[in-house]
């Protein structure tokens, strides 16, 4: 059995960012800190920091100290409710997220019909949606387009002012297709499509086709709630057999009994020493 390591693994720099500022803020102990929802979607690093200090709720009505803005950011309403009630707001939103935030603001005074690619249930687009004044169209990125019409959604849109801008985990080539899709179907006057996936993502993503031809399987370490984890696991699963983890010790010896090499990869919440301690256990099964 040999084992290979994805070139980029481990905290990206906004996943890093936000654990530091709530980390060296813990550590000063000189408030309580409150997180609407986790910080980010990994439970071991969750569990480190709700240790540490962190208190997760889901209700702005439990706050009794400072608000985190998570790393997906959070509907400027809450965050607006919380400078109302003299609440002390600390944003780690990642700064990738932050410009996508941007681009929607800039949408919406310019008078686009916004329209947001990418998970409906996942916090980065409910905040991005809220940044549209809750009026923008969303699409999920598995489906095709044309529920979207049935329900009458994208109707009032004709061929106006179209802006598009995707979560910023997603799979690319989704995006591409959805967006190819929009446009053959709606014919807008204007069409203005943002590149708003993360080049981190990116990048792991395409690490997939390169490690495909050295592996005979894959081992995707994250959460299954973490968007670009699971972008990551779906395409390896197109190209090799593959398995999604979060921990060293959910590690099934039957996995790999007739594989050669096994390439690791991350999803950009997963803490380094989940990808060293999966690579030790994975060599002891070697020597075993």
């Amino acid at each position: 059995m040999k084992i290979v390591i994805a070139e980029d693994t481990g905290f990206c720099y906004g996943v890093q960012r936000a654990i530091g500022l709530v980390k060296r803020r813990l550590e000063a102990g000189k408030e309580e800190l409150y997180s609407l929802g986790p910080l980010i979607h990994n439970r071991l690093v969750m569990k480190e920091l709700e240790k540490k200090g962190l208190k997760i709720v889901d209700n702005p009505s439990r706050i009794k100290g400072s608000l985190i803005i998570r790393s997906h950011g959070l509907h400027p309403a809450l965050i607006e409710e919380a400078r109302r009630k003299k609440i002390r707001v600390i944003d780690t939103t990642c700064p990738f997220v932050k410009s996508v935030q941007k681009r929607v603001k800039y949408l919406v005074i310019m008078n686009y019909e916004v329209i947001i690619i990418g998970n409906p249930n996942h916090p980065e687009v409910g905040a991005l949606a809220g940044f549209a004044r809750d009026e923008a169209i969303i699409i999920d990125q598995k489906s095709n387009i044309n529920p979207v019409f049935n329900t009458g959604q994208i109707s009032k849109i004709g061929a106006k002012k179209v802006g598009v801008v995707s979560q910023t985990t997603i799979n690319v080539k989704d995006y591409q297709r959805i967006i190819s899709e929009l446009y053959k179907k709606i014919g807008p006057e204007e069409f203005l499509v943002f590149n708003t996936i993360c080049e981190i993502t990116k990048k792991r993503q395409k690490e997939v086709a390169k490690l495909s031809r050295r592996v005979d399987s894959f081992l995707v370490l994250g959460s299954k709630e973490s968007s670009n984890t699971r972008a990551l696991y779906e395409l390896c699963k197109k190209r090799r057999p593959a398995f999604l983890i979060e921990t060293p010790s959910q590690i099934k010896e039957e996995w790999f009994k007739t594989a050669g090499t096994i390439g690791i990869l991350s999803g950009t919440s997963t803490p380094d020493w989940v990808v060293k301690a999966t690579a030790d256990a994975l060599a002891r099964l070697k020597n075993e």
